[in-house]
Order: structure tokens, then sequence, then C-alpha cells
């Protein structure tokens, strides 16, 4: 945990003073969908889903293949302009 007074913050600030924390916003993202899928059934219930979906098409071979095929490429600040 990152916390300032007991946390990893606080022991590498203690080993290495000029460190700096960065916190990961793909984590703070995932705190905060977890939080409204625990209060949302509709949120819950779509990310299982996916998770289903998911899983289902990583344990084929086959069907990773053909996913590869159908998906859109990833978004990139290139592809708007």
């Amino acid at each position: 945990m990152p916390g300032h007074i007991s946390g990893v913050q606080k022991r590498l600030s203690a080993e290495e003073p000029k460190s700096m924390f960065v916190h990961c916003a793909n984590h703070s993202l995932d705190l905060v969908i977890q939080e409204v899928a625990k209060r949302c059934d509709l949120i819950a219930d779509s990310l299982m889903l996916v998770k289903v979906v998911s899983n289902a098409i990583l344990e084929s071979s086959k069907r990773k293949n053909i996913y590869s095929g159908i998906v859109l490429p990833p978004f990139t600040e290139d592809s708007i302009s």
C-alpha cells in the first residue's frame, strides 16, 4: 500500500529521500470500478459477462485467431488525425 505514514511510500522515502511517488492511474480506475460494481448489479453483471467471454476466447487458440481477425486495432492519439 502506498501510505505516507506506514506504507511502501514511507519506507521508500526513508531509504531514498529523493524518491518520488507516482500512483498508477490504471490501479486507481480498477479500484473505482470494483467499488461501483459492489453497489450496482448491472455493472457487476456486465463485468462478469466480459470476464466469461474473454476467458472463453483465451482458452482456445482457434477462438483467439478468429477474435484477432475481427477486433479493431487499439485506439491511439495518432488514429484521431
